[in-house]
C-alpha cells in the first residue's frame, strides 16, 4: 500500500521529465531504485516509456533487447526505464520468465520481483544483471549524471558513479538535495564526495525536492 497511493496524481510532478527530454530532443535513461510505476505511468501515445516488456501478461515476457532495438514499437521510445531493484507489478511465472501484471493485488507479497530490505543488493540474474551493466555503460558516457533523492547508500551503485566520474574528470554529478543553506550544501557535496571517492568539484547540489526539481 506503501507504494500504491489511492491518489495516482500525487505523482503528477513526473511529468517533469517529459518537459526535459521534449528540451533534450534525446532519449532519456531514467535508473531507478524505486518499486512504483510513477516512470512508467507517463507512457502516452507521444511519449513512449521502454520497460523492457511489450505487453502485459505471460505472453509478454521481458526482453533485454527492446533496450538495444529502438525500432521495436511503433516509435523510438522517448524514455528507458531501468528498475534496479524491481517493481510492485512483476513476478515470474512457472518457467521462470519475468512478466507485468495490470493489477498488483494479485501477486503474493512473498512473490513480489523486489530487492529489498538487505545490505547487499545486486543480483546475479536478469533484468537485475543487464540493468546494472547499463549503468555502467550510460554513466561512463554521459557528460552529466542527475541523482534525485538517492542517498548514495548502495555500495555497488556508489561504485559504478565513482569509477565513471574518475574516467571522465570533466564529467559532473548533479545531485537534488534538501540542503537548505550553503553549509548544508558544502556538508552534502563532502557526503557524496566521500562516497564515491572522487573530488568534490565534481559534484553539484541542487536545492530542493525531487518535486520541486521536477517541476
Amino acid at each position: 500500500t506503501w507504494v500504491s497511493p489511492d491518489d495516482p496524481s500525487s505523482g503528477n510532478y513526473y511529468h517533469g521529465l517529459v518537459r526535459l527530454q521534449r528540451n533534450l530532443t534525446f532519449p532519456l535513461r531514467v535508473f531507478s531504485l524505486n518499486y512504483d510505476l510513477c516512470v512508467e505511468r507517463l507512457s502516452a501515445s507521444d511519449f513512449r516509456v521502454e520497460t523492457g516488456f511489450s505487453g502485459v501478461g505471460p505472453k509478454h515476457p521481458w526482453d533485454w533487447e527492446r533496450f538495444e532495438d529502438s525500432e521495436v514499437g511503433p516509435s523510438p521510445p522517448e524514455l528507458y526505464l531501468y528498475k534496479l531493484h524491481g517493481s510492485i507489478n512483476w513476478k515470474r511465472d512457472d518457467a521462470g520468465n519475468l512478466i507485468r501484471l495490470e493489477q498488483t493485488e494479485g501477486i503474493p507479497p512473498e512473490k513480489m520481483e523486489l530487492i529489498f530490505g538487505r545490505d547487499f543488493k545486486l543480483e546475479a540474474a536478469d533484468p537485475y544483471l543487464f540493468y546494472t551493466y547499463e549503468l555502467r555503460r550510460y554513466s561512463f558516457e554521459a557528460s552529466v549524471i542527475v541523482a534525485i533523492g538517492y542517498g548514495f547508500g548502495d555500495a555497488h551503485i556508489n561504485k559504478i558513479l565513482g569509477q565513471a566520474l574518475k574516467r571522465k574528470p570533466e564529467t559532473r554529478l548533479a545531485v537534488v538535495s534538501s540542503a537548505q543553506n550553503e553549509e548544508a550544501e558544502k556538508k552534502k557535496r563532502q557526503e557524496v564526495s566521500d562516497a564515491l571517492a572522487v573530488p568534490g568539484s565534481q559534484i553539484f547540489v541542487i536545492r530542493g525536492s525531487a518535486r520541486e526539481f521536477l517541476e
